[in-house]
C-alpha cells in the first residue's frame, strides 16, 4: 500500500468506471420460482460502490495527518448530467459520485481536505465501440491526455472544493459555479433566497442523525 512504502498520502484519484452490459428493461423469469429476476449490479457496485468504499479509506488515512492539506478527485461522467440510453446503470451510478461529491465536500474540507469531481463526455479509448466511435464521426471527442489535464488541476489546487469539472473535447467548464449563480433564474428568486437561507441552517445545525 501506498501508505506503508511512502509514509504518507496527500492525494487520492479514485478512477473506477465500467461500462457492461444494461439489461434493466429486459425482463427474465427465473424457472424455478416464476419470479422476475433482478438486474444485475456490478454497473453500480463498480461506477459507484467503489467511489464509496475510496472516500472512506481515504478520509481514514488522511486522518492520520492533521493539518495537512489532502485532495479527492472522483470520476464521475457527462452521463451524470445527460440521457443517455441505454446506460441506465451507468448514468444512474455516476449521478450518484456526483451526489457523493456534493454531499462531502462540505465536512471533509473542515479537515483539510478536499472533494471534487471530472465528468467526462464522450472519450476515445479502448474501451469504445468501434462502431460508437464511427458513428461519433467530426463532433469533439476527449483524449485520455484531456481528462488527466481535468483530474490533475484539483490535485494539484488544495484551494478548489466542492467542484465537477466537465469536460468535453478536452475543454474543461466547471458547473457548480455556474449551477449556483443562475440558481434564482431558474428556480425563481423567492424559492431560491428560501432554499439558500435553508441549506445554510442545516449546514450550521448539530448533526441531526
Amino acid at each position: 500500500m501506498g501508505w506503508e512504502k511512502f509514509g504518507a498520502i496527500d492525494a487520492v484519484v479514485s478512477n473506477a468506471g465500467v461500462n457492461t452490459g444494461e439489461v434493466l428493461l429486459q425482463h427474465e423469469i427465473d424457472p424455478q420460482t416464476g419470479l422476475l429476476r433482478p438486474p444485475p449490479l456490478g454497473t453500480l457496485e463498480v461506477n459507484l460502490t467503489a467511489h464509496i468504499y475510496m472516500c472512506k479509506c481515504a478520509a481514514y488515512y488522511f486522518a492520520k495527518l492533521p493539518g495537512r492539506k489532502c485532495q479527492i478527485v472522483m470520476t464521475a461522467s457527462a452521463a451524470a448530467f445527460l440521457d443517455t440510453p441505454p446506460l441506465y446503470l451507468y448514468s444512474t451510478a455516476k449521478a450518484g459520485v456526483v451526489g457523493l461529491m456534493r454531499s462531502l465536500r462540505n465536512d471533509l474540507v473542515k479537515a483539510n481536505v478536499t472533494i471534487n469531481a471530472v465528468a467526462p463526455w464522450f472519450t476515445a479509448t479502448p474501451m469504445v465501440p468501434k462502431a460508437l466511435s464511427d458513428f461519433w464521426g467530426e463532433l469533439p471527442a476527449n483524449n485520455p491526455a484531456g481528462i488527466a489535464v481535468a483530474i490533475l488541476l484539483p490535485t494539484v489546487r488544495p484551494d478548489v472544493n466542492g467542484k465537477t469539472f466537465f469536460v468535453a473535447g478536452n475543454e474543461i467548464i466547471e458547473f457548480e459555479d455556474s449551477l449556483a449563480k443562475s440558481q434564482p433564474q431558474w428556480m425563481g428568486e423567492r424559492l431560491s433566497r428560501n432554499i439558500d437561507e435553508g441549506q445554510r441552517r442545516l449546514l450550521t445545525a448539530p448533526p441531526f442523525i
